[in-house]
């Protein structure tokens, strides 16, 4: 019996106001929240596992939704992401006791702070309600709960929906109904449920077919296999046939019959096939009644579509999955929601909504097949390159990880047999790209493809090549090498021919031409028997071949031993693949070349381009390389360079020097290029080696080459003969180059004072210098000869008849270098020449400074036996002699001259360019000035080399010549002066010389340096420059002073008034009376007339009345004037008085005003203007030593009367009240 339960849960429970957002059932998804006309999330904060919060919360919302028991919650931030995403957190730190009827219930804060996806997911489980409805229908208990809407068709309407709301005491499921709210709710997806008495059906086919074939079923428990549907009452199954065919989505049925005893053959209208876009990928696809429909992905998890992907992969024969993604959109989808389980073995048998309609993506997967495996560029189909089909392209697979199992995997699914060699570079590459996945094949596999798919990681691009057990090589053993008895090895061993079994184009197979047969052997069965001639009885054929193979090394030069791998088949030579090419075969090379051993480092010389062979593969008994088979490289095959080989054999030595015979920068030819020798690269026996090959005797001498460095050989080891040179421990290295000098040899040169490129023709050895005849010279010879000597062509020769001992002679040799040495005493002819070259040397400055070639070119430093040119290039530029030269730091290049010593030129040294760290510099004696330090005198200073410098004197006389030198007269003195510097240059006079600059002499002097006055001296007086900064801060203080007084004179009233006021203190005014005023007016004339006043009229002339002379004195000098008046005025000494008690007794004081004291502190006069009853208020500090007077005392007068009121109380108010 089909089941299909169709109650009604809704997605959303509006009356609550909280849903899970799933795409598998409304009871397990995403948990959102309904608030303020919006829905939001619940923020996973508090939701913790740790303390049990997680089941308390998620109980309160299964419960709430009417979703069974909770099974888990908490944050899941990858899940459910199918439906639209709400950007908005309703709720955050939600904390349910587990007893509240809604979420809303719940403590939570009324704010929320969370991030993106940090969202609630929560599982509840329908399964109470999914057992109380199979159990009411007899059907079990529940099996699965399918996603909503599983076996509802795509956009079917629902009329009438329920909501079932259980709380777990309920019997029938028609007691959860929510009648009242029934018909309110919305439900666009209708409730599944699958229970265990459910069987599921199927029609299997042979052609693909899922809607025609043998009915099948299979029970829902677990472990269950499909097995027919028995025939059994036939009517019964043709009644059910239509209903079987609509469940299947087959349509209605066509026919039903009864095969293979009881099975039955059911066939349904519809043609129902499933397919990939491509061969084993792409989107998936449905072919309904040949119209292609789309499998759709729309709301489906990652797992799920993983699962559907599984089933599908292996329902095409197509491997396991490797990877499943969403596609693109289309309006023919088909399937859509699909549940597999994994283990089904077709797509039509897992669930799904059926029904036509638009797919908001398709579901397109990868499957782990190859539609093809080859093994290329080899030498048959079971040897090369390990090329798959993959995804329609042609890949190559990276050996990083590759096993032998692996390769047995391969050679099997070939039916080559097993793997016999898997290595690296066997054979040439291609321009495919290789394969992201590595393989890994287990026992029991047998195609690629089953084998487990990795992820690729390893960068290298390092192809798989293998060589399969069933491979054959096939070969010709004989002198020649298309003609031979026909071997053939496998696997490495060499087997017997069998009769019928030699393939019939061998000849072509080994690029020979093709099957000579009047020269082979009957059993061929390319030849007849009557046109074929015996050659052997054995059963190995002979074969001999039209064509003919060669393998040589080719170069520029036509030299043997080295240059690029060329094999000439049938009269077209081919280049060889590098990759491929491996130590063994360079070594067969250069045997068969005779030119001993290949070098093991690689090549380095000039290379040629051109390549069609891509890998050389020969027997193990195969001795000569054109017997090898060569694998010419296909359209795809991958290589750019072609292989280049050096023997040592082709390893040759020289001294590299224009100018001399067996002597020279020492370099060897090696790995096809000159490189210089390392100074320490070679011993004395290696040494002599090389001497020994040039014929050049032994090894005299061994020398830095050049300031600069160079990459150079080392570890080389020679022992007599260079054929045998040991090159294993040879390196290449950035070194100091060494110049060899052996004892053959030999230089020419010409010796001519004024032309560095005419004159006769000497040569030197080691034996002194030997006259060049011109017996059989011509024009040929003397044009080499300019050449030689870089002096541009020959202009004339000539020859001179002289006599001598020792001879050289030239004319009779090819090379002008290879002379006879005649030691007989005769009469000869002195070769003469002229070139009409003529190089210009002369000095950048005037008579000193670096020399220069041409005017560009300079000298390097490390020049050898350079003394005598230099000295006569100063005699040639009119600079007198030479002085000194010296060296100075320089980039770039410069010329090396190397002389003999006998030379009067410099370009008639033998010279090179090269890299030079310092350059030459000469100075010569017409370069020399001279200065004194003062006026002709004082210390004595040379110039010669840019700077002046001090110089040391020997004698009086070469004082006298320098003083006259300078116009001076004759020196008065001279005297040694220490300098702690050095003196590097001295003055010496011959005798009879009369000029000094002939005197100057590059020697050191210790540390000495002359002090010369002449006749003529004239002292400088130094003038000490002014300290200017000093007096410029004089100046600008001086300027602040002035303006300060300025001030002081322009505001002096205010201060004066602020000093009087300040020094007032808080004294008591005192208020004189008219008379009082009038007496001290008085004193203050008497005073001034005898300007002795306290106050200066011109300056205190605008002084407050009131104010006291004393108030501007200290109080130091207040109280001695005090004293001094007690002293004065009473006689006894006995009474205490204070500086005004004077004003108690001024009216017996005018009457003596004789007898005043001009230092009698007065009071101001009282002003004119002022009424007799103005009282003027006068404050006076309290003095601490008359704390202890009181106004009676002080008041007190001479005769110990009491004044009067009047006197008394302005007394009081002068002393103040504390006396």
């Amino acid at each position: 019996m089909w089941l299909l339960l169709l109650y009604l849960v809704p997605a959303v429970q509006a009356q609550n106001r909280i849903a899970l957002r799933g795409p598998d059932s409304p009871c397990e998804g995403r948990l959102e929240v309904y608030n303020d006309g919006e829905w939001g999330l619940v923020c996973y904060h508090a939701w913790n596992s740790e303390n049990g919060q997680d089941r308390k919360n998620g109980e309160v919302v299964c419960r709430s939704l009417g979703c069974g028991q909770h099974v888990e919650s908490g944050h899941n931030k990858d899940s459910y992401k199918n439906h639209q995403l709400p950007t908005k957190y309703w709720m955050d730190e939600v904390k349910c006791s587990g007893t509240e009827n809604n979420l809303w219930d719940c403590k939570k804060p009324r704010d929320t702070h969370c991030e993106a996806d940090n969202y609630v997911t929560v599982k509840c489980s329908d399964k109470d309600k999914a057992d109380m409805v199979c159990k009411e229908l007899n059907c079990g208990k529940h099996h699965k709960i399918p996603p909503s809407g599983t076996f509802q068709r795509y956009r079917e309407q629902i009329s009438y929906s329920v909501t079932l709301r259980c709380t777990g005491k309920e019997t029938f499921s028609w007691q959860c109904v929510d009648w009242v709210q029934g018909k309110s709710s919305k439900c666009n997806q209708e409730a599944s449920v699958i229970c265990s008495n459910y069987k599921s059906m199927r029609l299997r086919g042979d052609d693909g077919d899922v809607c025609n074939g043998t009915l099948q079923q299979k029970h829902s428990t677990e472990n269950s296999n499909w097995v027919p549907v028995p025939y059994g009452n036939g009517s019964y199954i043709k009644a059910e046939a239509d209903d079987i065919c609509s469940k299947l989505n087959c349509g209605k049925s066509s026919s039903v019959t009864q095969r293979k005893g009881s099975e039955i053959c059911l066939t349904c209208t519809d043609r129902v096939k499933v397919e990939l876009e491509y061969s084993c990928y792409g989107n998936i696809y449905v072919r309904l009644n040949d119209t292609i429909h789309a499998v759709c992905s729309d709301g489906m998890t990652v797992e799920a579509q993983r699962r559907m992907g599984k089933v599908v992969c292996q329902q095409l024969n197509c491997g396991k999955l490797l990877t499943i993604s969403q596609g693109y959109k289309v309006q023919n989808g088909l399937l859509r929601q699909v549940d597999c389980s994994g283990q089904e073995d077709t797509l039509w048998e897992c669930l799904a909504r059926y029904g036509p309609g638009p797919c908001q993506s398709t579901a397109r997967v990868s499957c782990a097949a190859f539609t093809n495996v080859t093994l290329e560029d080899g030498l048959g189909k079971c040897s090369g390159r390990l090329q798959v089909k993959f995804e329609g392209l042609d890949w190559n697979v990276n050996a990083t990880e590759w096993t032998k199992k692996n390769s047995d995997v391969v050679c099997e699914q070939l039916k080559c047999g097993k793997s016999h060699k898997t290595q690296e570079n066997l054979f040439v590459g291609s321009t495919h790209n290789q394969l992201e996945w590595n393989l890994n094949c287990s026992d029991g596999v047998s195609k690629l493809s089953q084998c487990t798919w990795t992820q690729r990681k390893d960068s290298r691009e390092v192809n798989v090549n293998i060589i399969c057990e069933k491979e054959k090589l096939w070969f010709l053993q004989g002198d020649s090498s298309c003609e031979g008895k026909v071997k053939v090895e496998s696997a490495g061993k060499i087997l017997p021919i069998q009769v019928n079994e030699m393939p019939t184009d061998v000849c072509e197979w080994l690029h020979c031409g093709t099957v000579n047969c009047s020269a082979t052997t009957a059993s061929h069965a390319s030849c007849s028997r009557e046109n074929a001639t015996i050659q052997n009885t054995t059963t190995t054929d002979h074969v001999k071949c039209s064509g003919s193979v060669e393998v040589r090394l080719e170069n520029k030069e036509k030299e043997k031993g080295w240059g690029k791998v060329k094999v000439c088949m049938n009269g077209r030579c081919r280049g060889v693949c590098n990759d491929t090419w491996t130590k063994n075969l360079s070594d067969m090379l250069c045997e068969n070349q005779g030119s001993g051993k290949a070098l093991s480092k690689e090549y380095r010389g000039s290379t040629e381009p051109g390549l069609t062979i891509g890998s050389v593969h020969c027997s193990q008994e195969t001795r000569n390389l054109s017997h090898c088979y060569f694998a010419l490289m296909s359209e795809q095959s991958a290589c750019k360079t072609p292989v280049h080989v050096s023997c040592t054999g082709s390893v040759k030595v020289k001294l590299n020097d224009a100018r001399d015979k067996c002597a020279g920068r020492l370099e060897l030819f090696y790995l096809g290029k000159w490189h210089p020798v390392c100074l320490d690269g070679v011993s004395q026996e290696t040494q002599n080696t090389f001497c020994s090959r040039l014929g050049c005797g032994k090894a005299a001498n061994f020398s830095k080459y050049g300031a600069s460095k160079a990459e150079g050989l080392s570890g080389i080891t020679c022992a007599n003969n260079l054929s045998t040179c040991d090159f294993s421990k040879t390196k290449i290295q950035d070194c100091s180059t060494g110049h060899l000098n052996c004892s053959g040899w030999t230089r020419l040169f010409l010796t001519h004072p004024h032309n560095a490129c005419a004159g006769k023709v000497y040569a030197q050895d080691r034996n002194g210098l030997l006259k060049v005849s011109g017996e059989n010279w011509g024009p040929d010879k003397g044009n080499e000869l300019c050449k030689y000597l870089k002096c541009g062509n020959l202009s004339n020769y000539s020859e001179e008849d002289e006599n001598h001992n020792r001879t050289y002679n030239c004319g009779a040799q090819n090379n002008i270098l290879d002379c006879t040495v005649n030691n007989k005493h005769a009469q000869f002819k002195h070769l003469s020449i002229k070139c009409d070259g003529n190089p210009v040397v002369n000095l950048l400055g005037n008579c000193t400074g670096e020399v220069r070639i041409n005017q560009k070119e300079r000298m390097c430093g490390v020049s050898q036996n350079t003394d005598r040119v230099l000295s006569e290039l100063c005699h040639h530029l009119n600079c007198k002699h030479l002085i000194t030269s010296w060296f100075t730091k320089s980039k770039g290049k410069a010329q090396y001259f190397s002389c003999t010593g006998h030379e009067n030129r410099l370009w008639q040294c033998s010279s090179w360019t090269d890299n030079c760290d310092s350059v030459i510099s000469v100075a010569c004696a017409n370069s020399v000035e001279f200065n004194f330090t003062g006026k002709c005198g004082g210390e004595l200073q040379v110039r010669y080399r840019g700077n002046w410098e001090p110089v040391c004197l020997n004698s009086i006389e070469d004082a006298h010549m320098i003083c006259r030198n300078q116009n001076c007269g004759n020196a008065t003195s001279y005297e040694d002066l220490y300098s702690s510097e050095g003196v590097q240059t001295s003055f010496k006079c011959e005798e009879g010389e009369t000029d000094p600059k002939s005197c100057v002499k590059y020697e050191s002097c210790q540390e000495r340096k002359a002090l010369i006055y002449c006749e003529k001296y004239f002292p400088v007086v130094e003038v000490v420059p002014p300290n200017t900064g000093l007096i410029v801060g004089l100046v600008v203080g001086l300027l602040f002073m002035l303006v300060a007084i300025a001030i002081m004179i322009w505001q002096r009233k205010r201060f004066l008034t602020i000093l009087r006021l300040k020094s007032s203190g808080g004294e008591k005014d005192a208020e004189l009376n008219n008379k009082e005023m009038q007496d001290l007016n008085k004193k203050n004339r008497d005073m001034h007339d005898r300007k002795s006043s306290v106050f200066e009229m011109d300056d205190y002339e605008d002084v407050d009345p009131i104010m006291s002379p004393m108030e501007d004195e200290p109080k130091s000098q207040k109280l001695q004037h005090a004293e001094d008046e007690d002293e004065e005025e009473s006689p006894s000494g006995g009474s205490s008085r204070t500086q005004y008690d004077d004003v108690e007794e001024s009216s017996d004081r005018q009457q003596e005003p004789e007898n005043s004291s001009p230092a009698e502190p007065l009071l101001p006069p009282r002003p004119a203007n002022l009424l007799d009853d103005v009282s003027y208020e006068v404050e006076l500090e309290v003095l601490d030593d008359y704390d202890d007077a009181t106004p009676a005392q002080a008041a007190v007068s001479e005769s110990g009367e009491n004044p009067g009121s009047e006197a008394s109380e302005a007394a009081d108010m002068l002393v103040g009240p504390d006396g």
